[in-house]
């Protein structure tokens, strides 16, 4: 009886070992089985909008983003949930997105994963025992208590946010289609009297340039050497004396004896002969 007692033990030892050794999960971390579905979708967009994208949807949904590589692309945010129907629990949810864009560049890939802690807010009374017999109420006592925690792997979980980021880009892309396109000015050299106005502002406005410093001249350098200039005696125009004309009435004069023709021509000659200055 005795040993068959401890058979049955022994048997139920093994079980229970046997039991213990095909529930641990993390050794099937990356069985096809546990890998999760619908965690992955290919958007129409660049990687550059597609990063932003991802990041903007996330803050519109209330996750704080704690972490953000873009040479990576990997964006990590938290956020915390209150149940509604459960005051005393609320869920922390961690989401890490990857956004990969393809060697085309037309298209990117963004893969979600997600986590969830379920945590239990407890409050109680804290009190001092008078004499160990008389309690006495002097405050609250709080803990935060982790009931359970996971990976999240509901399908629409991921196609909700997924559904989110194409509504933004589809918003975005109708946004660029409205714009009007941007008109770049370039600007013309100024001419005539707008060039004129613009020189005088400008050169009104602007400090006066210090003197630039000159240099001192050696005197000898300054030393100039002369040589006598013989005086050239300027050339004097011959004066003319105008002859007397008929209309000045001049007194009757007395008979004068008829000049020969030698004495007249020594007359004429005087009369034309210029004056010494």
């Amino acid at each position: 009886m005795r040993a068959e007692l401890m058979r049955l033990f022994a048997v139920i030892g093994i079980v229970t070992l046997a039991s213990c050794g095909t529930q641990t999960g993390y050794d099937k971390a990356f069985s096809e089985k546990s890998a999760l579905s619908g965690n992955s979708q290919v958007f129409g967009a660049s990687s550059d909008q597609t990063f932003r994208t991802a990041k903007i949807t996330l803050v519109q949904q209330g996750f704080t983003i704690e972490q953000v590589d873009v040479a990576t692309g990997l964006i990590k945010a938290v956020r915390s949930l209150q149940d509604p129907q459960k005051p005393k629990y609320a869920y922390l949810i961690t989401a890490t997105v990857d956004v990969t864009g393809e060697s085309s560049g037309k298209s990117t890939t963004i893969t979600m994963a997600a986590s969830q802690q379920t945590i239990l807010h407890k409050d109680s009374e804290k009190y001092f025992h008078l004499l160990g017999l008389v309690p006495i109420p002097t405050g609250r006592n709080y803990q935060t208590v982790v009931t359970k925690e996971g990976n999240i792997d509901t399908a629409g979980f991921y196609k909700d946010f997924f559904a989110a980021i194409d509504k933004n880009l589809r918003a975005a892309a109708v946004a660029a289609a409205t714009s009007p396109p941007a008109v770049t000015v370039s600007a013309l050299p100024a001419t005539g009297a707008a060039a004129l106005h613009v020189e005088t502002s400008t050169e009104s406005s602007a400090p006066p340039a210090a003197a630039a410093p000159v240099a001192a001249v050696p005197a000898a350098a300054l030393a100039v050497t002369t040589e006598p200039v013989a005086a050239v005696q300027p050339a004097t125009a011959p004066v003319l004396v105008p002859a007397a004309t008929a209309d000045v009435a001049a007194p009757p004069a007395k008979p004068v004896p008829t000049p020969t023709a030698a004495a007249r021509a020594a007359t004429e000659s005087t009369a034309l002969a210029p004056l010494d200055p």
